[in-house]
């Protein structure tokens, strides 16, 4: 086994394009130091780890119990990404392409300087994204999660992968402009969280999505919705990631947001929202059962340990 091809069954499970001269620490103790534009890969095939350097096989591993990446905060901004699809619907698919495209389009046009992030978990092991992955210019982890989606978990994977100091977790569902990003990033030079709507963002029906997407047509009505500070989308500062220990990983819809706005806004941390209005694309409700009464469930503990007591099903 000398390279990528020869592997078979294999299933990516992280891979980081180095921008400066970077260092990965597997299981606490083996070192593998990458230079600029190096392309680092571990794979799962056959209950094993192997760690692939520039299409070179360099390492194998029967467990992988800790990684650790350590680098320069080459970035101005990474861009995070954390999601599951294999049990979403149509809608939601189509919406991480456009979402996904969009971004590394303004990687490549007008915003060098931001790094693109997925953080990416399903119950099985399958290689379905792989080939995008390997192809793009996107540093990428895969937890292989047997319960439903947890969006807590899944962004607090962040610390794998993001070469900046600045940390924008985003959403599959709403795009930004360049224009948005580039405002968010001044406003978090004097700022420790950035949030790029407040009580502006619209859902949209199935026919405002095609028009959006067809011509970027905005619907002319309010928007009820009143968002959390640390859900959606939100620009953090490394330091606040770390210093809180980053969001509550619950395994329902929702709710791991919650306690971390009373986690921020009791250690008062700097908070600017932003007035743009954006749009949420369209896609299907989630249904499945499993999720809501372990939302409920939750709900309880939230109210026992953060004494938050908003209580609105997605």
């Amino acid at each position: 086994m000398n390279n990528t091809n020869s592997i078979n069954n294999k299933k990516l499970v992280y891979q980081i394009i180095a921008k400066g001269n970077e260092r990965i620490v597997i299981n606490g103790n083996k070192n593998i130091d990458i230079k600029p534009n190096d392309i680092f890969r571990i794979y799962f095939t056959n209950d094993t780890y192997v760690c692939i350097l520039n299409n070179k096989l360099i390492q194998e591993f029967r467990e992988l119990q800790t990684i650790n990446y350590y680098n320069s905060s080459y970035y101005t901004l990474a861009t995070v990404l954390s999601l599951s699809l294999k049990k979403s619907n149509d809608h939601s698919q189509k919406n991480f392409d456009y979402i996904r495209n969009l971004y590394l389009d303004m990687i490549r046009t007008s915003l060098p300087t931001m790094q693109l992030c997925i953080c990416h978990t399903e119950t099985t092991n399958d290689p379905f994204l792989d080939n995008i992955i390997e192809s793009s210019n996107i540093n990428y982890i895969f937890i292989k999660n047997p319960f439903y989606f947890n969006l807590g978990y899944c962004r607090n994977l962040w610390r794998y992968l993001c070469n900046s100091n600045k940390i924008m977790h985003t959403d599959i569902d709403i795009p930004l402009r360049v224009e948005h990003i580039d405002n968010m990033i001044e406003k978090s030079k004097l700022y420790d969280i950035v949030k790029p709507y407040h009580r502006r963002l619209q859902f949209t029906t199935e026919e405002e999505k095609n028009a959006y997407l067809l011509d970027n047509t905005i619907p002319e009505r309010d928007s009820p919705y009143i968002g959390t500070i640390t859900g959606g989308i939100v620009l953090f500062d490394k330091k606040v990631l770390i210093e809180t220990g980053g969001y509550e990983e619950f395994n329902c819809y929702g709710l791991e947001d919650r306690c971390l706005d009373v986690v921020v806004l009791n250690r008062k941390y700097k908070i600017f929202k932003i007035a743009n209005k954006l749009l949420h694309l369209y896609h299907e409700k989630t249904t499945a059962q499993t999720l809501i009464i372990n939302y409920d469930q939750m709900f309880l503990y939230v109210k026992k340990y953060y004494n938050c007591l908003i209580h609105n099903k997605k």
